[in-house]
């Protein structure tokens, strides 16, 4: 059973990160180093604690599936349902990729335009 992984961030930035260390027997397989490191590009524990869970998993697939590699001399071959849920999770992590960024896109055009209408009433 996987240990338990929680966001953590950085005293200079205040933006959390996922840190997950890459188990010793499968580092080798992956080409990566010791960890593997993501920006939750947040500053709200909250919203990192929420963030991290798809993380989580996307890991647990990648270490699942080197091993299986690792372990078999033949291609692995996806049933349908394989297919169905690779697809599903991979739609599921797209649209909260988008959602951030229309937050994101949104949050930027609302202070914008207080920033341009306090400007516009000063001169007034």
């Amino acid at each position: 059973m996987p240990s338990m992984t929680s966001p953590f961030t950085p005293q200079k930035t205040g933006v959390y990160y996922f840190r997950r260390v890459v188990p010793s027997d499968i580092r080798e397989a992956l080409g990566r180093g010791r960890e593997i490191k993501r920006s939750l590009k947040t500053k709200d524990r909250q919203e990192a604690n929420r963030l991290i869970v798809s993380h989580i998993a996307e890991t647990d697939d990648l270490f699942s599936l080197t091993r299986l590699q690792l372990n078999s001399n033949e291609d692995i071959k996806l049933t349908a349902k394989d297919a169905a849920v690779i697809a599903s999770r991979w739609y599921e992590r797209l649209k909260v990729d988008i959602n951030e960024q229309r937050d994101t896109i949104n949050h930027q055009t609302v202070v914008y335009f207080i920033a341009f209408n306090q400007k516009k009433n000063c001169k007034d």
